[in-house]
């Protein structure tokens, strides 16, 4: 994933210098904002494709570098009205050579609203999660739901400050969302209601179970 405002940057100082007949896409995690200006400083004949695999890791750098088997990640095509069915195509064919199996379309404000949930909210809640206490002595003694659920707070302070700005408006939504789901368990603890709770973990073990049949 990079920064959106790198990307931006990089086309308006670059752009230029492509040839016609190239297609181009990119990796950023938010579209709105991003698609269209950079359509829109390509030369002529530059086809710009958006799309973002779903398939980073908390760290970052070539000191971390590994092989990847792309195959259990989703790739994401946002493509807009200046896109053709050659240039879908095309990225398209490039995702299934590179490995993904699950591959999507979706508009660019569809997958900023899909993306504030399945991945900004989990890193809101992880960051949160860390920065609530001083928990630092908790590795010594922590299991695996600990660690599982906090590993994507090795965050990337810059990148991800950029992208929870520039996707702002859905991810106060998604934070308000999850906001009033954790109010009500808070209720239902409250009230000693044990039948909700088993309701509550009910409908995650339901939900869950999609992912596991993917």
């Amino acid at each position: 994933m990079v920064c959106t405002l790198l990307l931006l940057d990089w086309v308006k100082q670059y752009g230029q210098l492509i040839r016609p007949g190239t297609m181009v896409t990119d990796v950023s995690g938010v579209k709105r904002g991003v698609v269209e200006p950079v359509q829109a400083a390509l030369p002529e004949g530059v086809e710009f494709i958006a799309s973002h695999p779903m398939a980073g890791r908390e760290t970052s750098g070539i000191a971390h570098s590994a092989e990847v088997n792309f195959a259990p990640a989703n790739f994401i095509i946002t493509p807009t009205e200046k896109n053709s069915q050659a240039g879908i195509d095309w990225c398209r064919d490039l995702a299934a050579e590179l490995g993904f199996k699950r591959i999507s379309v979706l508009t660019p404000a569809e997958h900023d609203h899909m993306i504030g949930y399945v991945s900004q909210l989990c890193h809101a809640i992880a960051v949160s999660l860390m920065c609530a206490s001083d928990n630092s002595e908790l590795a010594n003694y922590t299991g695996d739901s600990f660690r599982d659920l906090t590993r994507i707070a090795h965050i990337n302070d810059k990148m991800w400050a950029e992208l929870f700005l520039w996707n702002k408006d859905n991810l106060i939504s998604e934070i308000d969302m999850f906001e009033s789901a954790l109010q009500d368990m808070r209720e239902k603890l409250v009230r000693d209601d044990r039948e909700g709770l088993e309701e509550m973990f009910r409908l995650s073990t339901k939900r869950r179970e999609a992912f596991d049949k993917k």
